[in-house]
Order: C-alpha cells, then structure tokens, then sequence
C-alpha cells in the first residue's frame, strides 16, 4: 500500500509539470510546499572507526532502507562526531535524513567508490557517470537538514578530486549532440568528476541549514524535479573549480533562500540541459524563486545559462546581496543552444565589488559547435539594482543579440552604477546595447549622472 502511495504522488508532481503554465510569484508560492514525516526515527551512533579503516555509507544507507519500507520518518545522525563516506548517500522517499550538530559526513574523493554508474547529468548531458555524493532518483517527499548550520557539515573532499577533463568533456558533448543513445554514454571510468547533491525526477524536496563544502563539481543539482526548498545553507566551495552553488535544470517550482554562497564559479545558474540533447529531453525550467541570498563568488552572482536548450521561463531573482563576482547578473547562451529565456523579473539587488558588468546578454557564449540556433530572449523586468564595478572595462549593461534575432522587451528601471574608471560626463562609455527591440533603461544613473535610454527596434546594430 505504501508503494502504491508513493507511485500516486509522484504521479501526480510530474503531472503538475505537464500542466504548469505561465505564473505569477505568489503562485509559485502557493504551490511549493515542505515535505512531511512520519514520527518513527532511527537513530544512527557514533562510528567506531577512522577513515582509513570505516566506511560509514553502508549503515546509513541501510537506516535509509529501513525507513522507508516502514513507512517513512526520520534517520539521525549523531551529535559531535564524524561519519567517514566511501560511497554514496542514497536517499529513498518519505525518509528525512538529519545532520547532527558537530556533525560532518566526509566523503572519500576515490571515484572507484562511485562506480557502477548511474543516470545523472554533466554539464546539461545525460550519462552514466559516477555517482553524486549524495543523490536521490525518482523519490518524492525527501529532506536533509542540519540541526545545526554552522556545524551540520557535508564535506565533498574536492579538492582530492580529479579536475575535469576537457577531452572527456567535449566526447560527452559531441555523444548528446550526435544523439548517441544514453545506454552507450558511460563514463565512470573518465575523468568527469560527479556533482554533489544531486536530486534527479524527484517531488518534493527540503534542503536546509547545511554547511556543504569542497564540492567535486556542481553542489546542488535538481535535475527534473519539482516542488524544492533550498533555504538557510552554507555553501563554500570557492577552493574548487566548476564549484557552481546551486543549478536547478530542468526543474519547476523552485525556492532557493536565505543562504551564502561562496563559490569557485557561478553561485546560482538556472538551467535546462545542453544542445541536441536538451531538445531531445524538451523539459525547461519554470517557477524558479532565489531570494534573500548572500553571494560571494570567483564567477558570476545570478545566472540563467548557458545550458538553456529545454527553455527557461518564470525567473524572478529578489532581494539578494552580492559582496563580489565578475558579472552580478548574466544572461547567458550560444548559437548551439536554441530555445527561450523569457519572463524573468530582478528586483531590489545590491552589489560591490563587480569586476565585469553589471546586467549582461550575450547570445555569444563560448564552447561552441559551430551550429545556428539563436536563443530567443523576450520578457525581462530588471529594477531597483545598485552595482559598484571595480574595472574600467566592465559595463554597467552590456547587451547584444545576434543580427536578425534581437533581445526582446527589456525594461530595466532604477539601476545606480559607480563605475571606477569610467567618466563621469560620459555614462555611454558604460552601456553597450546592440541587436535589441523595445529595450529601455528609465530612472537610472553612473556615476551620479542620470541616464535613460530606448532602442525601440535596433535589430541591425546600429
């Protein structure tokens, strides 16, 4: 009968997707809620053994076994201790797994402990690959949360980790664009390393007050899901590289707040799979939420891209702080890529220390594979946005579509940029908008020099 249960929920979030549609904020809200457990908990000791001599997956993956087929409920681990990984952590559904305070769960960075593969995704294409260190597939109403934020910690050990490799990496493209069957793609013997925490078609998902740290790859990684709650963590992967913060792909109905990011590269980046095989999946990303964050980053702040060719739509990007990136907000694709970026609303952002520009489009991005399929970008509202740039190349907009594809229906309102470098009298030296139609910049300043601005139709560059 549980069984029977759970296949009707997950029925029915993926049934939600199919019908979802256009929504505001206060509807995406109203539909993402947390998940609920039973009562019964199993309790999980301290180890005895040290990580040269224990693996602690094992025990926590069977007190995982054994409360889901009891129903559901709760798996604790201990206070003050720590549980020494060499695999990964399988979570099943109405099961929640709980950090102890003083808690770490360290992982081994030995990808033979990850191995055989499973279904997961790199970089926007479907593979067999190593594990994620911690990963669900297809569950429904799953959590992990600390007891403690400071101190309920999840340690990736990536900076043992191989670094990526690009011939594997481009094999990989070149499999999802030549429409290579997924059976065939198996790389857990390449050097990909795995993301993180990774939940792939799974409803129902509550991550919170977690310290995660020393990510291999991406650290949080929804893949086709919905209805997901990332709140109040701690992320600090700025050691390792390709350390994203979150990336939801593929996914609806998602709240990413209250957290820090302190990260290698992008600290949060919508996404919705890559080229021929993110059309071949067809699943974008909607009613996506990130707000009330705190954002320091190698890379950029707030993204949506590159991996955009499912589509991506109903973004709303609010209320967040960024002490340091290169971009503040990037809107990224490439001409492989296809599909849509439309209806996202930014609002009430504030940023120091931005190294390239504040707002950008580009249809341009790089890794490309010599294809002709322009991103359609249509439906930005940008408002309320201060932004300090500390290079005198850096942009405060930097625009531009392709010739015969512009940007679309941009409005930006009330943007304040301090441009270091920049001339005061001169605030054109920090806009580029080129290939746009009904693009508009209104209320805004540079260097305390008021600035407005329409492009009603200059789809030529001009």
């Amino acid at each position: 009968m549980m069984k029977a249960a759970v296949l009707i929920k997950f029925w029915i979030c993926l049934r939600l997707v199919a019908i979802g549609k256009e929504d505001s904020l206060n509807a995406i809200l109203g539909r993402i809620q947390e998940p609920v457990f039973p009562n019964f908990k199993l309790e999980i000791p301290a180890p005895s053994k040290n990580f040269e001599l224990g693996n602690d997956a094992p025990t926590i993956n069977n007190a995982i076994i054994t409360v889901n087929q009891a129903g559901g409920g709760i798996v604790e681990l201990a206070d003050n201790t720590t549980y020494y990984l060499k695999g990964p952590v399988n979570l099943l559904s109405n099961v929640k797994l709980v950090v102890g305070c003083r808690t770490s769960l360290k992982f081994s960075s030995n990808s033979s402990h990850y191995i055989p593969g499973v279904l997961t995704k790199f970089e926007g294409t479907e593979l067999f690959n190593y594990s994620p260190l911690i990963r669900a597939y297809a569950a429904s109403n799953i959590s992990i949360i600390g007891k403690c934020v400071e101190s309920s910690l999840l340690d990736g050990s990536g900076e043992s980790w191989f670094e990526k490799d690009s011939n594997d990496a481009d094999d990989l493209r070149s499999a999802g664009n030549d429409s290579i069957p997924i059976y065939k793609r198996v790389y857990d013997t390449k050097k990909l390393p795995p993301n993180f925490v990774e939940f792939f078609a799974c409803c129902g998902i509550l991550l919170e007050n977690l310290t995660i740290t020393n990510s291999p790859f991406w650290t949080i990684h929804p893949v086709a899901s919905t209805n997901i709650i990332i709140r109040g963590n701690h992320i600090y992967t700025s050691s390792t590289k390709n350390s994203d913060g979150c990336d939801p792909e593929g996914s609806t109905d998602v709240l990413i707040e209250n957290n820090i990011f302190n990260t290698g590269d992008d600290a949060i980046a919508i996404k919705a799979g890559r080229d021929a095989d993110g059309w071949r999946i067809g699943r974008p990303s909607r009613g996506i939420i990130a707000r009330n964050n705190y954002i320091s980053t190698k890379c950029n702040a707030l993204c949506i891209g590159s991996e955009i060719s499912g589509g991506i739509q109903n973004v709303y990007f609010l209320n967040n702080f960024v002490l340091a990136a290169e971009s503040l907000i990037d809107f990224k694709s490439n001409l492989d890529r296809g599909s849509f970026v439309r209806h996202v609303n930014v609002a009430n952002i504030t940023a120091s220390n931005i190294s390239d520009n504040c707002i950008s489009f580009t249809n341009d991005y790089h890794d490309q594979r010599g294809g002709f399929f322009p991103t359609n970008f249509s439906g930005f509202n940008i408002k309320n946005i201060y932004c300090n740039l500390t290079s005198s190349s850096s942009k405060a907009i930097s625009a531009v579509g392709i010739e015969g594809y512009p940007l679309y229906d941009v409005l930006i309102t009330n943007l304040t940029v301090y441009a270091q470098n920049h001339s005061s009298d001169s605030p054109d030296d920090a806009i580029k908008v080129e290939y746009v139609s009904n693009f508009s910049v209104l209320q805004s300043s540079i260097n305390g020099v008021s600035y407005e601005n329409s492009w009603p139709n200059d789809t030529d560059g001009t």
